[in-house]
């Protein structure tokens, strides 16, 4: 996966903030599907 122990040293990140990158990276991905979907509807 992604995020490990070295993107956590890589980027200085505790424990909840590689959870708050992670939430962080699903809702961008599940609203950017959305406007996607709503412009391939068009």
């Amino acid at each position: 996966m992604i995020f490990g122990e070295k993107f956590r040293k890589k980027y200085a990140l505790s424990e909840a903030g590689e959870a708050n990158v992670k939430k962080g990276v699903f809702w961008t991905v599940v609203t950017n599907l959305l406007v996607m979907s709503g412009i391939g509807l068009l």
